[in-house]
């Protein structure tokens, strides 16, 4: 039987999220894994390189090792050279104001009383001393000279450091459950002395659109649309590291939806359908899966934004579905169907958990009166772009998102508000957020005056 109301997105994403946890594989050899880590991994701060090195990280390229107080531009004098070995090959004496006699040639001196900061000359494997925390690569230094370069192009903090220096000393790198197991990574972890990894195989997904007047492949004639959201589904899941099986479009009638899931019963864990799950009189996609006797587990979402959304499953396969229009596919593609992909491969919660925090939303938009009313106690789901602020990231709702301009992933996605009754109670109990600091002289609360907060979920990709 279906749910008989649109369900809360908290609720469905945990629905999507709570199915048991699948076993682990056995090991396999680092060379023949592929597919998704299948348990954490934690390695050691130290290098392989360098045994008992007390967690300090080597260099990871050719270059010179700069201190925090370095700057683009600076012409600085190089201390020596540092080897794997740990040896210092002094490149001579620094000059007159930059140094002292007996000083530590590992530990620069920096400030506007010493001019720009010193640096050394370190080889790939050379174990890095904590007074520098980046590697200008060689071909971003000009050399002046005897002992002397200008830094061309300053790198970020860690940059050229492996592992990347982290606050606390001997803090081991995690890679979590779920990270796919690319090139990059395999060569992180045989680097690290790792021999035999647990991986999950990629799932199979079958995908298609549904509707009589889309015009698949070929030009819109009279009575037919362009197919605006089936292209770029399966470029998602590719970038997921997901096996696609693009499906041609569906008709209207119920029988189209019963003929494809017997067709990939036997090919593909999970269907994905865009399109029919609407209120038109051509949407029949819940009218399908009822007469094939499926289990509707949900239909509907109570969210603004992509409320098209729904779960069954028949004869082994997790039917998940979605809104055709593209804007409302692209936020329940990376709100919903991408965490129940990511469950279902064990990934860790903090891969796809959208839930675990509130971020503050800026903008026209992110102020109730400022949307159209909507539907009651629903959420609502708004482009967002994440960008910095005084006193932390922020998200800032775009106006007028247009979902066939490239995106950044990391940098853009989704923001999923509170329904408008909850946002107005919002404070010491309304929504579970911790009070504002209280003010005196008869202001209104803190939580009355700060932005509204909304959970945040990047987009799969541009």
């Amino acid at each position: 039987m279906p749910h008989p109301e649109s369900l809360e997105p908290l609720e469905a994403l945990r629905i999507l999220t709570s199915r048991s946890s699948p076993k682990l594989p056995p090991e396999v050899p680092l060379g023949e894994a592929s597919g998704f880590l299948a348990e954490d991994l934690s390695l050691p701060a130290s290098s392989p390189r360098r045994p008992g090195a007390a967690g300090a990280p080597v260099a990871s390229t050719n270059g010179f090792a700069l201190p925090p107080g370095a700057r683009e531009g600076d012409e600085c004098a190089v201390l020596g050279a540092l080897s794997p070995s740990g040896a210092l090959d002094p490149w001579g004496a620094p000059p007159p104001g930059e140094g002292e006699r007996g000083a530590d040639p590992t530990r620069p001196s920096s400030g506007p009383a010493s001019g720009p900061p010193a640096v050394l000359r370190v080889e790939t494997g050379a174990e890095v001393p904590a007074a520098f925390d980046r590697v200008l690569p060689a071909g971003s230094a000009t050399l002046l000279g005897s002992g002397r370069i200008r830094i061309e192009s300053l790198p970020e903090a860690g940059a050229g450091l492996w592992p990347r220096r982290r606050a606390a000393a001997g803090e081991p790198l995690v890679i979590e459950r779920g990270t796919p197991l690319g090139s990059r990574l395999k060569a992180l972890l045989a680097a690290a002395g790792v021999k035999a990894v647990r991986a999950r195989r990629p799932l199979t997904v079958a995908v298609a659109v549904v509707g009589d007047d889309l015009a698949e492949g070929r030009a819109p004639a009279a009575g037919r649309v362009a197919d605006l959201t089936g292209p770029w589904l399966e470029a998602h899941l590719e970038r997921l590291g997901l096996e696609p099986l693009a499906l041609d479009a569906l008709g209207d009638e119920p029988g189209a939806v019963r003929d494809a899931i017997l067709h990939v019963r036997e090919r593909a864990q999970v269907l994905v359908l865009a399109g029919g799950g609407g209120e038109g009189l051509t949407d029949r996609v819940f009218e399908a899966l009822r007469r094939f006797e499926a289990e509707v587990v949900f239909q509907g979402v109570a969210l603004d934004g992509s409320p098209n959304v729904l779960l069954a499953r028949a004869l082994g396969v997790e039917v998940l579905g979605l809104g055709g229009k593209p804007l409302e596919a692209a936020c329940g593609f990376d709100l919903f169907v991408v965490p129940a992909l990511l469950s279902l491969l064990g990934a860790s919660t903090t891969v796809w958990d959208w839930s675990r925090g509130l971020w503050p939303l800026e903008g026209p938009l992110a102020s109730p009166s400022a949307r159209p009313p909507p539907r009651a106690a629903w959420a609502s789901a708004l482009p967002c772009r994440l960008e910095p602020g005084p006193e932390g990231p922020r998200l800032r709702a775009i106006e007028d998102a247009d979902p066939f301009l490239p995106w950044v992933p990391g940098q853009e996605g989704w923001a999923v508000l509170q329904p408008p009754k909850k946002l107005q109670g919002r404070g010491p109990k309304g929504g579970g957020e911790p009070p504002g600091p209280g003010r005196a002289g008869g202001r209104p609360p803190a939580h009355a005056r700060e932005p509204p907060r909304a959970w945040y979920q990047p987009v799969s990709g541009p």
